[in-house]
This record gives C-alpha cells, sequence and structure tokens, in this order.
C-alpha cells in the first residue's frame, strides 16, 4: 500500500491493484475490476488486523509489514524436533538452513527422494516472512515465531481452523561426550504400548563416538549409518540414507547407564530414518503417525 493511496496484492491465483483510503477505524478499499471493500482495522506490533463481513461470515486477516529486517538469531541450521496439528503429533517438519543474506534452503524427505526448496526470508515483529509456501520471490507468506534458545517455534493457521506448530532445534555442532559409546536397546515403547522384551533381539544397538561425530543403529539386521551433533539435550541424527542433508532432532536423557529418546516417523520416513527395519516399517504401515520411544543401557 502506499502513501499516494494505490496499492497491488499478490495472489496464488491472481494479482490486481487497487486504491485505498480510510476514514476514523475503517478502511476502504477499491479494487481495480472488483466490488468495493469495507473493514476494521487495528495496528499492532509490525501488523495490521482486518476485520469484516463476507457472505454473512465474519473474516479476521492479519498482515505483517515487510521491513527488510532479519533476526540474526534465526542465521544457523535447524533441525525438526516435533510437529503438531491442533496439538496432535505429526512427523517432524524438516531441517532448513538460513543464511544472514535472506538466502534459505529447506530440505523434506518422502518414500522415494530428498527433496530441497530453496526460499527467502525476512522477519517483522513477532512473524517470519518467507517463500517457502509461495515459491516466489516477490509472494511472501507470514508465520508467528518464537525463539527459546535452542529452540525455534513456528506457528500457522489454515482456513479449516487448523493450528500447525512445528519445533525445531538449532545445529551449532556440539557433542555430548556422555553419548559415546555402544548403547544396547533394552526397552522399546511404540504409540504407548510398551514391547514384551522377548521381542527385543539381542544385539540391537546404537553406537556414537563424540569424536568424530559418527553413529550407527542396528535394528533387525540392518544398520544404519549417521552423523550427529547435540545441543542443550537435544540429539540431531543425519541419516547417510537422506545424504545427511535431513536431520531428525529429539530430547534425550542419560541417567546412569541408561540413554532414552524418541523418535516420531511414518511410512514415508522410515526408512531414511531406520533402513530396512521390517520391525518398525510394519508399526509404520498400520498408523499415520508412529512414536517410538528407546531405551538403552551400556
Amino acid at each position: 500500500m502506499n502513501d499516494d493511496g494505490t496499492g497491488t496484492h499478490l495472489r496464488s491465483e491472481e494479482n490486481g491493484s487497487f486504491t485505498w483510503s480510510t476514514e476514523d477505524d475503517a478502511l476502504t478499499v477499491t479494487p481495480g475490476d472488483g466490488d468495493v471493500f469495507t473493514a476494521t482495522y487495528q495496528f499492532g506490533n509490525n501488523t495490521v488486523t482486518l476485520s469484516h463481513e463476507e457472505d454473512g461470515k465474519a473474516i479476521v486477516e492479519k498482515y505483517a509489514k515487510y521491513t527488510g529486517d532479519r533476526n540474526v538469531n534465526l542465521v544457523g541450521k535447524w533441525v525438526g524436533v516435533r510437529s503438531t496439528t491442533n496439538n496432535v503429533d505429526r512427523v517432524p517438519a524438516m531441517t532448513v538452513t538460513m543464511n544472514s543474506d535472506g538466502a534459505a534452503t529447506a530440505f523434506f524427505m518422502d518414500s522415494t527422494e530428498i527433496k530441497s526448496q530453496p526460499f527467502t526470508w525476512t522477519t517483522s515483529g513477532d512473524y517470519l516472512l518467507n517463500s517457502l509456501l509461495t515459491e516466489d520471490s516477490d509472494m511472501w507468506t507470514g508465520i508467528e515465531y518464537a525463539l527459546s534458545a535452542p529452540l525455534l517455534s513456528v506457528k500457522e493457521y489454515y482456513e479449516e481452523g487448523y493450528e500447525y506448530v512445528s519445533t525445531f532445534v538449532k545445529d551449532i555442532g556440539a557433542k555430548d561426550a556422555n553419548l559415546t559409546g555402544t548403547w544396547n536397546l533394552t526397552g522399546l515403547n511404540v504409540n504407548g504400548i510398551s514391547i514384551p522384551s522377548q521381542f527385543i533381539q539381542q544385539g540391537w544397538s546404537f553406537a556414537l563416538d563424540a569424536s568424530s561425530g559418527a553413529g550407527s543403529l542396528v535394528l533387525d539386521t540392518t544398520t544404519v549409518v549417521y552423523s550427529w551433533t547435540t545441543n542443550s539435550g537435544y540429539l540431531l541424527l543425519y541419516p547417510a540414507l537422506a545424504s545427511q542433508q535431513i536431520g531428525i532432532g529429539q530430547q534425550y536423557t542419560i541417567n546412569g547407564n541408561t540413554l532414552s529418546f524418541s523418535i516420531v516417523f511414518n511410512a514415508e520416513t522410515v526408512g531414511y530414518l531406520f533402513g530396512s527395519s521390517e520391525y518398525l516399517a510394519a508399526y509404520a504401515r498400520s498408523s499415520e503417525y508412529v512414536v517410538a520411544i528407546f531405551t538403552f543401557t551400556k
């Protein structure tokens, strides 16, 4: 919106121009090829909220102002820890690398390939503005974000009323030396059900080496190789099967000689995380999302 009363809008379906004016707390917009639009408006922290009615329904729209600023604390590599839709667990989102010049790359995985998508980013108040969804550097979407070291949380809202929250942990390249060694699997809980010990085979193990950053997980007859780092009680694993581009983060605890952590996965990600392990693949085929809690003893 320009101070001369003109403006443009960019949408995935169409672009257009309009004129605008205000009186008291009312905004009136006149599109070049549409009906006049009137809404009340209220300013916040670099935001404006518009309230109006459409087809008898109350509509609230919130916009963040583009300032070109970038929060330097967002620069770095961020690994997905948890994702929820209306507080229901989903597979953690992705791995994102954000650079100080506003360039960024998001890495996804599906059942057949690793996908990467470049995008641009900036910040405005409590909002992260980015072109990830639009794939157009001139068209941005805004999502709420909050930093609480070492975590970054982002929140999105969908028209259906869904609230989608993703939490990431920052990779700082550190490694907890206490994780070094071979840990033997002694307990496994899948979707809230403890697996009887007789089904946990001898030799299922998790090995980590802090000096080299190498790790491996043995389940069934398959061995999955990882690189790894840690940050403030979070373990970040980068499977070699995912070309070590995509990580998965999870909180871990060490209590004496016992190590425990959980991983959320589904049918699309189970192969990258656990190789050809038929044991966990069977759970992934029968459930939309699987939460597995592993307990190891050194």
